[in-house]
């Protein structure tokens, strides 16, 4: 239930995002790659607002290496959003400390695009102490 409750309140539609992205005069090829690597991103942010970390970890897994990367980036915006909404069990620092603390320019990036939309300045959030606890 609470899965479904998160998915409805802060849930991406893909169908709907996607028809905003196409542009007629690309190459069909890199059109292709571009749709099929924002997919990726928005499946991962959706399937992290619904499963465990188990779930996660599977759907992350099932990726093409290639595409993971982006979809490391796409769970990091629902977690990352949960932990700012939630108050109790934090999500994003077991992830980033996991499997895929590899993927931290993936997760940076994914943080500071929800950071972008809580147009807050960065010093009032927490962000050294619950996204870049590690320094480049």
């Amino acid at each position: 239930m609470a899965a479904n409750v998160r998915r409805t309140l802060m849930g991406l539609p893909i169908e709907r995002l996607l028809t905003k992205v196409e542009d007629p005069a690309a190459d069909p090829g890199m059109r292709f790659r571009l749709m099929r690597a924002i997919q990726v991103g928005m499946r991962s942010y959706n399937v992290a607002l619904e499963s465990s970390f188990a779930g996660l970890g599977l759907h992350l897994q099932s990726l093409a290496p290639e595409l993971r990367g982006i979809g490391v980036e796409g769970a990091t915006m629902a977690l990352f959003l949960l932990d700012r909404v939630r108050v109790g069990q934090r999500r994003l620092r077991p992830f980033l400390d996991g499997p895929y603390a590899p993927y931290r320019v993936f997760t940076h990036a994914g943080c500071g695009m929800v950071l972008a939309q809580f147009r807050r300045p960065v010093a009032h959030t927490s962000v050294r102490s619950r996204i870049c606890h590690r320094r480049w």
